[in-house]
């Protein structure tokens, strides 16, 4: 059984912006820079679902001092899949994103792929 995780969208504001994002893990222009997974658990796999495949989508900010808040499964194809998924982002860290060189909240999305 595995598991997938890749970053799809950053946004770097003082509040989560709405629009659409940079590619994720690059330095951008002026100091500014998306933020950079340091710590990333893997999801552990629900045993009662350990022969189906599953995809949640997670959505949740990048705080200032580089800590994960408010995550939540926007999509999932089940409910166990979703639980799995934000426990596992709620325990990531990162270096923050940055602004003209100053950290910024973040807003970000990661899909996390079950594969039995």
């Amino acid at each position: 059984m595995t598991c997938c995780i890749g970053l799809i969208a950053a946004n770097a504001a003082t509040n989560p912006p709405e629009s659409p994002a940079s590619p994720p893990n690059r330095t951008l222009a002026n100091g500014d820079a998306l933020p950079v997974p340091m710590v990333q658990a893997f999801p552990v796999y629900p045993k009662e679902m350990k022969k189906v495949r599953g995809k949640v989508v997670v959505d949740f900010i990048i705080e200032k001092d580089g800590s994960v808040q408010a995550a939540t499964a926007l999509e999932a194809t089940s409910p166990q899949f979703a639980e799995a998924a934000v426990a596992c982002v709620k325990k990531w860290k990162f270096k923050p994103g940055l602004r003209a060189g100053v950290p910024v909240r973040t807003h970000m999305q990661v899909p996390i792929l079950f594969n039995p």
